[in-house]
């Protein structure tokens, strides 16, 4: 079981995929988003960690080498030092990105994501995730003013509804 109750999200990378296949490119993000100054904690776990049902548990593989799997060596690289999750957040965009050939494939915003303080079995282990979000959705925004009620919409991620995402936990690294 994972438990995240007394974990702390750390460090965030927010960037924009889009797919190969269409020659849309991708936007690297030159920096971290502030976590300290947005109130975005509470939206973020029910963006990121509630839809995990952690029934489906998997490890990293490669057919020669598991060092010369990308992911894995950006994620491990992050481990060791968590200061460096843009830089190595964006290898693994790259790697999204030259990977989105199939023309089923959709861009969308990746989110790259370090905890400390996970608990796995008992025991602590820093993770980090890697999220898609492929679909947005059109939300109705209320404002007053006085006593005049205005509506606008605005265009998001409903946090909700994540598409695509995993959760890499620091254990068992040798297997």
């Amino acid at each position: 079981m994972v438990n995240f109750t007394e974990s702390r999200l750390d460090t965030l990378a927010v960037h924009a995929v889009g797919t190969k296949h269409n020659e849309e490119g991708y936007t690297a993000s030159r920096t971290l988003f502030p976590l300290d100054l947005h109130d975005i904690s509470e939206p973020l776990h029910t963006f990121f960690v509630e839809p995990f049902k952690w029934t489906d548990v998997q490890q990293f593989a490669h057919r020669t080498d598991l060092v010369e799997n990308e992911v894995y060596r950006a994620c491990q690289a992050i481990f060791t030092n968590p200061t460096e999750l843009l830089q190595h957040s964006t290898d693994i965009l790259k790697h999204l990105y030259e990977s989105s050939a199939h023309p089923k494939i959709k861009g969308g915003d990746l989110f790259v994501a370090f905890w400390y303080d996970v608990i796995h079995e008992d025991e602590l282990c820093n993770a980090i995730g890697i999220f898609k979000a492929e679909h947005r959705d059109t939300f109705i925004k209320t404002s007053q003013t006085g006593e005049t009620i205005g509506l606008v919409t605005e265009e998001g991620i409903n946090i909700k509804t994540l598409d695509k995402g995993a959760i890499i936990l620091d254990t068992a690294k040798e297997t």
